[in-house]
């Protein structure tokens, strides 16, 4: 039975050093007031509404929807080029792409983007 425990642990504990994606939004006054998602490369992602939420919701998704939503984080330079448009634009909340976990180093925040990528992988998170 420990030996069991011990494998879980060991497990887990290589899961979260898998390279992820993070993605949140905050936005004060709107249910949920914040929102985060990590999905590493196998497709497994956990959900949290607070920064520190112990115990997220998790799913897993395809590898097919997993591989695109890597792909289009690859196009946008794993998040080192910014995404914000500029315009005057109604305020949506802050989101932030960054890259975990990762050799590839890279965060950018914004409240709109016109990039393309950048707004195909927000529908994804969203």
């Amino acid at each position: 039975m420990k030996l069991l425990a011990f494998l879980l642990a060991a497990g887990l504990a290589c899961a979260a050093d898998l390279p992820a994606i993070f993605y949140s939004k905050s936005f004060p006054g709107s249910a949920p007031a914040y929102v985060e998602i990590t999905l590493d490369r196998k497709g497994h992602a956990e959900y949290r509404e607070a920064p520190k939420e112990e115990d997220p919701l998790v799913c897993q998704l395809s590898e097919t929807d997993a591989r695109q939503i890597w792909a289009l984080a690859e196009k946008l330079n794993w998040f080192k080029t910014p995404l914000e448009s500029g315009l005057p634009v109604a305020k949506m909340g802050e989101k932030t792409f960054r890259m975990e976990h990762s050799p590839e180093k890279g965060e950018v925040k914004f409240n709109y983007t016109q990039d393309e990528n950048g707004r195909m992988l927000l529908e994804w998170f969203e």
